[in-house]
């Protein structure tokens, strides 16, 4: 019983710290620091295999954040961290970043 409950306590985490980040987005006020703290956060709970994938392509982890807050054209268009819960979008921001990776043309 105590393992279910610490899986919907992290569930419940990624959730509300995916939220934060997706509040912050839309927020000017916050500054572009606070905006990629939030994500890195969120990442770090939910995707941090992902993250890692990122950090290692563009051997930084700010420009890593920055890309996977921003809009992509091969994603079309969308950010690639707000479609990694989605179907299949997982797949796609990692079939971009191995592109990347390899100095495919993206």
């Amino acid at each position: 019983m105590g393992e279910r409950m610490s899986k919907v306590a992290d569930s419940a985490t990624v959730e509300q710290t995916k939220l934060i980040w997706l509040r912050d987005v839309e927020r000017e006020e916050r500054t572009t620091g606070q905006k990629l703290r939030d994500l890195e956060a969120y990442l770090r709970l939910a995707h941090p295999d992902l993250l890692a994938f990122a950090e290692r392509v563009w051997q930084d982890k700010t420009d890593a954040l920055n890309w996977l807050g921003n809009p992509h054209a091969e994603l079309d268009g969308a950010i690639p961290a707000a479609i990694l819960d989605g179907e299949g979008g997982k797949g796609r921001v990692e079939n971009v970043l191995a592109a990347l990776e390899y100095g495919f043309p993206v």
